[in-house]
């Protein structure tokens, strides 16, 4: 119905572009396509429409070019697979740890990725599942088996449609790392009282975000290319200085000097200026990142 709305009707999601429900007298209203088919499938689920699934229909009846369900196949409706396959569903994980991965792609973006990413799944689900249909339907073939197996594919995004599905399914099904807040102290700032018009203090709670070193360390060396790299040794055997064990520094080092296989970690500081750097207020909210190479 979504990508029918987007193709045909050209709605889409843009500020300031309201999306009501009237089903019924619900006068419920969302921004997104996705809280909107949501709110379709938990209260309204039983406002179900049978469109014509007839091949080759031409037109600009909205009827005529919605996707049907395969309906045909049996008389009762086709059982879908609760969850979709592991593959497809591991592809769409990595796809957008890569979108997240960027520095210049804001959590909006990738929900709307995703949520884009979604429709075009399912319409492509759809065109695949009613030629399947039609094929079956014409060769006297039973294709429910292979209907159900097609539907698995419509809910690749199901586990990566917000941002709490998103962490939750990077932290149990790829051991991501997730950064703890470590309080530090307090600290008085000065703030004007809207009531009085007179200075006031208050006590702001300081914190950093710190990433587990060791289990940071243990997710990397458990990748074979990792691991095989800190295995193998870097020791230049001509004299020519090539990496940091090569130099007297590490030599002398007691630790390396008795395991020569020990992690090597550099620690690294920079700071990143998060307003505008020609502002006036450029200088007093920069963060502060330590790296570990």
């Amino acid at each position: 119905m979504f990508a029918h709305l987007r193709s045909k009707h050209f709605v889409c999601e843009v500020r300031g572009v309201t999306l009501k429900c009237r089903q019924g007298d619900c006068v419920r209203c969302y921004s997104t396509f996705n809280s909107l088919a949501y709110h379709l499938r938990v209260h309204h689920a039983s406002n179900s429409v049978r469109v014509d699934s007839s091949h080759g229909t031409s037109g600009n009846n909205c009827a005529d070019d919605s996707l049907a369900s395969p309906s045909g196949i049996s008389d009762g409706p086709v059982v879908v697979s609760s969850c979709p396959s592991k593959d497809a569903t591991s592809k769409a994980a990595s796809f957008v740890a890569t979108l997240l991965s960027s520095t210049s792609v804001t959590q909006r973006n990738v929900q709307s990725v995703v949520d884009h990413g979604s429709d075009l799944v399912s319409g492509i689900v759809d065109d695949i599942t009613r030629d399947v249909v039609h094929f079956g339907a014409s060769a006297n073939v039973d294709v429910s088996e292979l209907v159900d197996q097609i539907q698995n594919y419509r809910k690749t995004f199901e586990v990566l449609d917000s941002q709490h599905k998103r962490l939750s399914c990077f932290c149990k099904n790829y051991d991501m790392v997730r950064s703890r807040a470590v309080f530090l102290g307090n600290r008085y700032d000065q703030s004007i009282d809207p009531s009085t018009g007179y200075m006031r203090h208050i006590v702001k709670r300081d914190t950093f975000q710190y990433v587990p070193l060791l289990q940071l360390i243990a997710l990397l060396l458990s990748d074979a290319s990792v691991h095989r790299e800190v295995e193998q040794g870097h020791l230049s055997s001509d004299d020519v200085m090539r990496d940091l064990c090569d130099g007297s520094l590490f030599k002398s080092n007691p630790l390396f000097a008795e395991d020569p296989h020990a992690l090597q970690l550099c620690l690294y500081y920079d700071e990143c200026e998060v307003v505008n750097p020609l502002g006036s207020r450029r200088g007093i909210h920069k963060i502060g990142f330590i790296y570990a190479m």
